[in-house]
C-alpha cells in the first residue's frame, strides 16, 4: 500500500526562488539515496506555504527518509530554503485504501518514480497463478497504469495475483526506446522472489 507523505512548510517570497531551484536536485537525491521513494509533486497553497507531496512504497521506506534528515547536500540545500515546517502528517492514496475495492501494495523495482508495479494478491494462502498488466496510452506520460485499477481488481476478486506495472514513457527521462522495453522486462523480473503467494 502506497503512503503518502504531506508535508506543509512556508518560504519566504525571497526565498521561493532558490526554494525551486533546489528542488529538482533534491528529488535527484531521494531517487539516488532514499528507498521506496516513488514520486513527489509540490503545490503552492498560499504566497508563502506549499504542500509537498511524497509518495513512499510502504512506512519504512518513509521512515528510514525521515531518520537521513538531509544526509545528501541537495536535500540539505532545498530544506535550507524553508523558512518554517507547519505539519507533517501521511495519508493513504485512495485507490490503494483497503476498503474492500482493493487490496494492492506499490513496489519499486527501478530507482526511477516510474519504476513501480502494483501488486494485488486476492484472499486466501495461494499460490496465485499471475496476471501482469501491461496499460496502453502510446508510451506517452499523460496515461498511467491507474487506467487498468477496475480490471486488476476484478481479477484480483477472480483469485488472481495482479502485478500491474508502471513504466517510463515519453515525456519522461528514459521513456521510449529502449528504455520503455527495458522497464517492463525488469518489472517481470521483479516478480521473481516478490512474495511466496506466487505461482510462477
Amino acid at each position: 500500500m502506497s503512503v503518502i507523505e504531506l508535508t506543509t512548510f512556508t518560504v519566504e517570497p525571497g526565498k521561493t526562488a532558490a526554494m525551486l531551484a533546489a528542488r529538482p536536485g533534491m528529488v535527484e537525491a531521494f531517487r539516488r539515496d532514499r528507498r521506496g521513494f516513488v514520486a513527489a509533486k509540490l503545490i503552492r497553497v498560499a504566497e508563502d506555504t506549499w504542500l509537498d507531496l511524497v509518495e513512499w512504497t510502504d512506512d519504512t521506506a518513509w521512515d528510514e527518509s525521515k531518520a537521513k534528515g538531509g544526509n545528501e547536500p541537495e536535500i540539505a540545500a532545498f530544506f535550507a530554503t524553508i523558512d518554517t515546517l507547519v505539519s507533517s502528517d501521511r495519508g493513504v492514496r485512495y485507490d490503494d485504501a483497503e476498503d474492500g475495492r482493493r487490496a494492492a501494495r506499490t513496489v519499486a523495482y527501478g530507482p526511477h518514480p516510474s519504476q513501480v508495479g502494483e501488486l494485488y494478491l486476492p484472499e486466501g494462502d495461494g499460490p496465485f497463478p499471475v496476471i501482469t498488466l501491461i496499460h496502453g496510452g502510446f508510451w506517452t506520460a499523460m496515461f498511467d497504469r491507474r487506467q487498468l485499477t477496475p480490471l486488476a481488481d476484478d481479477l484480483r476478486q477472480a483469485g488472481f495475483a495482479v502485478w500491474n506495472i508502471e513504466y517510463r514513457r515519453l515525456g519522461e527521462e528514459g521513456g521510449g526506446w529502449p528504455g520503455t522495453f527495458e522497464d517492463v522486462e525488469a518489472a517481470i523480473d521483479r516478480l521473481e522472489g516478490l512474495d511466496d503467494h506466487l505461482d510462477l
